[in-house]
């Protein structure tokens, strides 16, 4: 057997020692979904106590416990009543088959959603529920309420290419809503007319 290659004698000082502690656990961070923590990197560069890094490092280090599942979304800890008033909105849902069925809808996404804010599906199918129900104003503020979620690139792009559609939507609507008005009043302005 050959003799094994000497690792380099590197001397780390507590900072750097710390820096890396904090790109691994950030890293290990991002892997869980846990927040985008961009800024942190930024703000341990300007820090001068190696004891505050060490203290952000272990935190963010220990945010995996208590983050949401990347693959399902779901918090690990979502309320009964939450998770009642979701299942209620999506089968209101499912099951809508006019405006005032999909608001039903809605208001069930609405209450899971505030009995459970860290959980982003009853935001997102709130929205959904919102457009159906022709509330693109609604849709929209939910949607967006929604990108404060960690969301994966392309799940970003799709959200905020639904918000420029749900915009579009809304700008139809008001028009098509201020045209049936100009046709009403000037009807009822045609019928006034006629009369002695």
């Amino acid at each position: 057997m050959g003799k094994a290659a000497a690792l380099p004698d590197s001397t780390v000082s507590v900072e750097q020692a710390c820096g890396i502690m904090l790109a691994i656990s950030l890293s290990i961070a991002k892997s869980f979904s846990v927040v985008q923590v961009n800024h942190q990197l930024h703000l341990c560069s300007i820090m001068k106590s190696p004891r505050i890094i060490l203290l952000l490092a272990l935190l963010v280090s220990l945010l995996p416990l208590f983050a949401q599942d990347a693959t399902t979304n779901a918090a690990t800890v979502i309320p009964e009543a939450a998770r009642e008033h979701f299942l209620m909105g999506s089968t209101l849902y499912s099951n809508a088959t006019s405006v005032a069925g999909f608001k039903l809808a809605a208001k069930g996404f609405q209450q899971a959603a505030e009995l459970a804010p860290q959980w982003s599906k009853p935001r997102y199918n709130l929205a959904l529920t919102e457009e159906a129900a022709e509330d693109y104003a609604g849709a929209i503020d939910d949607l967006k309420c929604y990108q404060a979620f960690y969301l994966a690139e392309a799940e970003a792009r799709a959200v905020q290419d639904k918000i420029y559609t749900l915009k579009a939507k809304q700008a139809l609507k008001a028009e098509e809503t201020a045209a049936a008005e100009a046709k009403k009043r000037q009807e009822e302005e045609t019928k006034n007319m006629k009369r002695p």
